[in-house]
């Protein structure tokens, strides 16, 4: 169980979200939505640890009754965290390949031999539409924006989180490429379990994974939850109906 109990984030001493409660439940998929600006990317940044967001006193994040906000965000990630990123930063002259074994051995997960992890990586480099061959290249080094995404996805893969939280993965892609992203979504929540917050405004992406719950976030506050009701709500009426 992944939960946020009272979480304010603050950057550069202004308040950005304030006091967000929200429980998520192995192997749900819950979607976080708002219009730009609401702090949706601050609350993902700052769950992860990143160090430009204070979390505030009173706030609690726990990962099967685990405080992770007493844990660097290295530890939060071997505690089973993951985040995906809205734009992921080139890194030349470290493969993906050598990446990913790296994360792989840091984490908290059974150790595997080099062949077995050969054989799982290019299983899940297929499963996200990607050549093995490309893996060698350096991260996100010439890549499109849509192999970025991908890129991400098959991190996420390797790592097995117990909660992934992928920020706006959808941005930017077209109908196959948000298939492929809903179909690993689906995979490692059948596999692993593992619980999903996916951030995004759009609701192409949540027409394939079919969240279990939807969010609204706006002004950093959570002014409404619900199921797929809401969602069609929010694709008629858009976000102005919270702007009250």
């Amino acid at each position: 169980m992944f939960e946020l109990s009272n979480v304010s984030v603050s950057y550069n001493k202004k308040n950005i979200v304030s006091a967000v409660n929200l429980t998520i439940k192995p192997g749900e998929i819950h979607a976080l939505m708002g219009p730009n600006g609401s702090g949706k990317s601050t609350l993902s940044l700052a769950i992860v640890g990143h160090p430009q967001y204070t979390i505030s006193r009173q706030s609690k994040i726990k990962l099967n009754q685990q405080d992770i906000l007493s844990l660097d965000p290295y530890q939060r990630a071997q505690a089973g965290v993951f985040l995906t990123f809205q734009n992921p930063v080139a890194i030349p002259g470290l493969s993906i390949k050598h990446m990913l074994k790296t994360m792989r051995d840091h984490l908290e997960l059974p150790k595997t031999t080099t062949k077995d992890f050969i054989a799982a990586l290019k299983k899940y480099a297929h499963m996200v539409g990607l050549p093995y061959e490309a893996l060698d290249r350096s991260i996100h080094d010439g890549f499109s924006g849509g192999e970025k995404k991908r890129i991400e996805m098959l991190s996420l893969l390797v790592a097995e989180p117990k909660v992934a939280i992928l920020d706006e993965i959808d941005s930017g892609l077209d109908v196959d490429a948000i298939k492929i992203i809903s179909q690993t979504i689906q995979y490692a929540k059948k596999e692993w379990q593992t619980s999903f917050l996916v951030v995004t405004h759009y609701r192409r992406i949540l027409d394939h994974i079919k969240p279990d719950y939807a969010h609204i976030l706006v002004k950093g506050k959570l002014v409404k939850s619900g199921k797929q009701q809401l969602i069609d709500q929010i694709e008629r009426d858009g976000y102005a109906q919270f702007n009250q």
